[in-house]
């Protein structure tokens, strides 16, 4: 660093004259012992003539054979080289032992040094901070006396590398504390038997409970996102083989309505598809959910619009008994999606008394007098609705119940583990309440706190009701743009018998041509096309024909992917599978709206 050698530097009167002499007062002053310590930053001129910034410093310490002044030199910038020396000379005055001490006690590590037979000779006092022992309670006790046995196997081998390779070796382990419990620790191990000052091996010891908890989260944090994009893929490619059936069995009806051993099979066919549809919209709905569109309406029409959904899932032997209020009684939700949340909880309470039956009650209160649950509280409970769904089955032990919202949790055989965590998601995305009460052997309770709304009986509120099924019309000239070959015959039949015209496309790239040349009425547009992205197809026919009504079929997008494009009332969105029935709805509604 100065260019000049020890000798040189020994053979000098003063350590002074290498400083500027403005530079020198507080070195000064610790040298004729004014000061216990002092520090300035000063240039230097090394022996080739080049000036140095050095910062300079100097501390009085009382070493074990008297007090002695300690230097420490470095460059006027980082240096980890003199890292160690920075410290020491930081003391602050304190004699050597007693820094030590203090270190040791208030680090958050446990320094222990052992022999080569892992008998504890020091231990640091930290230990009583992290594991409640006193270190005279372990000097002299083996350190493997302390760890799980089923992680002393591994950590005996590491220590006998440390011994025989003189390697630093490192081990994670339980290690029990005082009070029984097992602590998740780091232990690093470093061989100085052969330095004489020490002369054991040193174990750096650190909790890591905190870390490991995290690093699961994370783990589970990233599992789960790989298998939520492998779902919701695995989903997509399921939607169109469903789609690919879904139309040929209205085709199978209408030309064998004549027969019903026939009728029957094709119902159990549409009542699989349907199962599979649930099942797939279940994937997506929890991997990309949608915003709740809100709207005000009747917790009676809820309740109805649920009994009809879940009357046919039952099993015979489960009774359904919806109370509804006497009263009027109104929220604001997605009608939609709290119905699906609710059928789920049903679903559940079904897989619940499978084996012998029972009842499911579901009623709807004001939150008022329920505002209190063993597993929590709603706040302000009476600007809530809440419904309740009771039943009759087996229960839930204490343990499931930790986990009961968790995706992919489940302890039915029959369930796929996001119905309930579906459940949970649209309530919170509502700005609502879950909770659950359960024993063995006593039935399960679900909890749903939903916001409630407030409605001037003179005005009253418009609800849209069930619609019922349109025909586009015959004659019809239909443009499908779809790759799959079985969807497109699917599609093409249905609505070849209802008496339309179809032309089937599998590329984007001609369908401008082909509303040139074909002038159809209405397009059903599929999403993801092998050469060009069906948004792009739109775009294209949209910039030439601003009017024409275009249907987007995918089984790869939501309706928030095409939100900019929905907003266009010619544009309609049909997610895959689909029946007939809703395919010829969507378009009767956009050819209306285009007329």
């Amino acid at each position: 660093m100065t260019g000049y050698s020890v000798e040189e530097l020994m053979a000098l009167d003063s350590c002074l004259l290498l400083l500027s002499p403005a530079d020198r007062p507080p070195i000064e002053r610790v040298l004729k012992g004014q000061m216990r310590e002092g520090r300035c930053l000063s240039t230097f001129r090394r022996s080739d003539g080049r000036l140095l910034s050095l910062e300079i410093e100097m501390a009085c310490v009382n070493l074990a054979d008297g007090p002695r002044i300690v230097g420490v030199v470095r460059l006027d910038k980082e240096d980890t080289e003199d890292l160690g020396e920075r410290r020491f000379v930081r003391r602050r005055g304190k004699d050597q032992e007693q820094y030590f001490r203090a270190l040791t006690e208030k680090l958050s590590d446990i320094i222990t040094i052992v022999d080569p037979d892992g008998v504890v000779q020091y231990v640091s006092p930290s230990l009583k901070a992290i594991l409640n022992y006193e270190p005279a309670e372990l000097v002299g006790t083996s350190i493997f006396d302390r760890v799980h046995v089923e992680d002393i196997p591994h950590v005996r081998a590491a220590f006998e590398r440390c011994l025989s390779a003189g390697a630093i070796q490192s081990a994670e382990l339980r290690v029990r504390h005082k009070d029984g419990s097992w602590l998740m620790m780091e232990a690093i191990a470093t061989n100085l038997l052969d330095d004489p000052q020490v002369r054991g091996i040193v174990l750096n010891t650190r909790e890591i409970s905190e870390r490991k908890q995290l690093e699961q989260k994370l783990e589970q944090a990233s599992r789960l996102s790989s298998i939520g994009r492998l779902a919701a893929q695995m989903a997509h490619e399921f939607n169109n083989v469903l789609m690919g059936i879904q139309p040929f069995i209205g085709v199978i009806r209408k030309k064998m309505a004549h027969d019903p051993q026939i009728l029957r099979f094709a119902d159990l066919m549409n009542g699989s598809i349907d199962r599979g549809r649930r099942i797939t919209h279940d994937i997506l709905r929890f991997t990309r959910p949608s915003p709740p569109a809100l709207m005000v309406f009747e917790v009676s029409e809820l309740l109805t619009t649920i009994g009809q959904e879940l009357r046919p899932l039952l099993d015979d032997r489960i009774s359904l008994e919806i109370e509804k209020p006497s009263d009027p009684m109104y929220i604001e939700a997605d009608r939609l999606q709290l119905a699906q949340a609710i059928v789920n909880l049903g679903l559940h309470a079904r897989d619940s008394m499978a084996a012998h039956g029972g009842i499911l009650r579901i009623r709807a209160t004001t939150g008022k007098s329920h505002a209190i649950y063993r597993f929590g509280s709603v706040p302000t409970a009476d600007r809530f609705v809440h419904i309740e769904l009771i039943d009759t089955g087996e229960g839930i032990d204490a343990e499931n119940l930790k986990h009961i919202f968790e995706p992919l949790f489940t302890s039915k055989k029959a369930d796929n583990g996001l119905g309930l965590a579906i459940a949970h998601q649209i309530v919170m995305r509502h700005g609502g309440h879950i909770f659950v009460d359960s024993e063995i052997g006593r039935g399960t309770s679900f909890h749903v706190f939903v916001p409630g709304a407030v409605v001037d009986p003179h005005v009253g509120v418009i609800t849209a009701g069930p619609k019922a099924a349109r025909h586009p019309g015959h004659g019809l000239r239909v443009l499908l743009v779809e790759d799959e070959p079985a969807i497109a015959a699917g599609i093409g039949s249905s609505l070849e018998s209802e008496g339309m015209t179809v032309r089937i496309l599998d590329r984007g790239e001609h369908v401008v041509d082909s509303v040139d040349e074909f002038k159809p009425d209405i397009i059903i547009l599929d999403v993801a096309l092998p050469d060009i992205d069906g948004r792009q197809v739109f775009e294209s026919v949209r910039a030439r024909w601003p009017s024409m009504p275009i249907v987007f079929s995918t089984g790869h997008a939501t309706e928030r992917d095409l939100e900019d494009h929905l907003r266009n009332p010619h544009v309609g969105f049909l997610l895959k599978p689909y029946s007939t029935a809703d395919l010829l709805t969507t378009m009767a509604g956009l050819i209306v709206g285009a007329s």
